[in-house]
């Protein structure tokens, strides 16, 4: 799959630096100290939270010993992409702090398995119910930076129109599709998209019914991403901020706790059933 936005090129640079500091056997204290910056600044450029200036790069690979010019070339393309803006970072002054991140890790996903607790999947959610939502949860923000955020999460939505669709695998409780949020007729054209949704080939939607109890999911909403040449990253979404995994064990924890949830939800046929259910008891 074609790479389509900065923060995979990020996180491939910092990858690469990083493969290419282990093999010259340094630390990244000894590199800080050589390069007469702090610790902190090389570990944020191999995690792909800080993007070097071409200067800072060339000092590192000539540390690193990396002499061959068209493998410096490469780097020097990769700095290129990572150096550039998606789309979303022009709303970053609206959106919750880190998110600008996950939509830039979401449009590089070949696959999104998610959990969601009390709402519907920002995904799956449509315009008038994420706006009753958003201005429902607004703590001191403008109705224009509302309107902006329901925006960005419209525009997410194009990650099922690219060549291959993003796939999802969402397992919903049961609260997402009972909460009146907005009102019925909101939550009619709401329940209605997701019977919808749920008829695409690349998404899957399961419930958690009530009667199932407690599970092993009540912690809060987690999700995998998964990517064709990257490493999966985890991610929690709070009232505080994002918080991402990168680590192998934090990333096998998600998958094992999302394969149960999948495991414990109904079927989507059922769900499907569930939700027409739901459908056609609103007034």
């Amino acid at each position: 799959m074609q790479q389509r936005s900065p923060v995979a090129a990020r996180r491939k640079l910092g990858a690469h630096l990083r493969e290419l500091r282990g093999a010259a056997r340094l630390t990244g204290t000894k590199v800080a100290q050589r390069l007469g910056c702090a610790p902190s600044t090389v570990s944020k450029i191999e995690s792909g939270n800080l993007v070097p200036d071409s200067a800072l790069l060339d000092r590192m690979l000539d540390l690193y010993g990396l002499e061959p010019a068209a493998e410096r070339a490469a780097f020097h393309r990769l700095l290129d992409t990572a150096s550039g803006e998606g789309w979303w970072e022009q709303y970053e002054d609206v959106l919750p702090p880190r998110f600008n991140t996950y939509i830039g890790l979401e449009l590089d996903a070949l696959s999104v398995t998610a959990y969601e607790t009390t709402l519907v999947h920002g995904l799956l959610e449509t315009r008038a119910y994420a706006g009753s939502l958003m201005h429902a949860a607004a703590f001191g923000q403008r109705p224009d930076d509302i309107e902006t955020l329901v925006e960005v999460r419209m525009r997410r939505k194009e990650n099922f129109d690219r060549e291959p669709p993003l796939r999802l695998s969402v397992v919903m409780e049961e609260a997402a599709i009972r909460r009146p949020v907005g009102g019925p007729a909101v939550m009619r054209e709401q329940l209605a998209y997701l019977l919808e949704a749920q008829e695409k080939p690349y998404i899957n939607i399961q419930i958690l019914p009530f009667s199932l109890g407690a599970h092993i999911g009540l912690t809060g909403p987690v999700a995998l991403l998964e990517f064709p040449d990257d490493p999966p990253v985890g991610h929690a979404e709070g009232t505080t901020g994002n918080t991402f995994l990168t680590k192998p064990r934090d990333t096998s924890r998600c998958r094992i706790i999302l394969d149960k949830l999948h495991e414990l939800a109904l079927s989507p046929a059922e769900t499907s059933a569930m939700i027409s259910a739901a459908l056609e008891e609103l007034p």
